[in-house]
């Protein structure tokens, strides 16, 4: 963590040091040129869903599932650019790679390198569904410190590598599906 509190981390990419911006809350905010300062990809996020991906300018829309994993992106003429689908556990199978594109499940940064997910606070392989470091926290999220979500991809997740976070995305959407007869006119 910086004096501004803001996390930071600095990886070497295709033979260039590239420093990556974290906010407060873990989301991802840009991958800076840390030789030069320039920035070389921004993230634009509402309410913690990341919504929008600027590259050289470009604007990029996001489109997530339920549980804000990116599904595709799409340009400004709504052509897909990047897709992907995903195993329960989040190893991502990309089917459409116009772009480069990281993000993988909430919190989570795929590192190409090495086929695991950066989560913050440490790695995560979604071939095997778990983390390789120990859980910080200790027992505060239950006795199996390496778990995923409990074993439930599906209806949770873990953005910051820290705890589970349950019903993430599946409230919200039973309350408009609840609600949409509710507000129709008849």
């Amino acid at each position: 963590m910086n004096l501004l509190h803001y996390h930071q981390r600095v990886k070497p990419a295709g033979g260039v040091d590239v420093l990556y911006v974290y906010g407060l809350d873990g989301e991802l905010l840009a991958e800076v040129d840390a030789g030069t300062g320039q920035t070389q990809r921004e993230y634009v996020w509402l309410d913690g869903e990341l919504v929008a991906y600027l590259v050289d300018g470009t604007v990029y829309h996001v489109h997530n599932d339920h549980l804000g994993t990116p599904q595709a992106l799409t340009d400004e003429t709504g052509a897909t650019v990047w897709k992907a689908s995903y195993s329960p556990f989040g190893k991502a199978t990309v089917t459409t790679e116009q772009i480069k594109f990281n993000l993988r499940f909430p919190g989570q940064y795929y590192d190409a390198e090495t086929g695991l997910h950066y989560n913050w606070h440490r790695y995560y392989d979604p071939a095997l569904g778990r983390y390789l470091q120990s859980d910080r926290l200790g027992l505060f999220d239950g006795v199996d410190t390496y778990g995923y979500v409990h074993g439930n991809p599906l209806t949770s997740i873990d953005p910051t590598g820290e705890f589970a976070v349950f019903g993430a995305g599946i409230s919200a959407g039973l309350v408009s599906v609840h609600q949409a007869p509710i507000d129709r006119k008849v």
